[in-house]
């Protein structure tokens, strides 16, 4: 079951990623320009550095830490 602060670190982290996108957004002319929004970008970024994407790539790369 899930504690309260595991709510609020997951409410912190999707905060975090929805500004990164927004800095990400700001700063990339053709993710400003295709009108993409923050949440897009930054769903975008959750999903290659969750275990599917990154995380793939640390298991092959340094195997013996996990």
């Amino acid at each position: 079951m899930l504690k309260l602060i595991d709510v609020f670190w997951a409410y912190i982290l999707i905060g975090i990623l929805i500004l990164v996108g927004r800095f990400i957004r700001q700063r990339i002319w053709v993710v400003r320009s295709l009108y993409i929004p923050s949440s897009v970008v930054a769903g975008i970024i959750a999903l290659l550095l969750g275990s599917g994407a990154f995380g793939t790539i640390v298991k092959v790369l340094i195997p013996h830490l996990l």
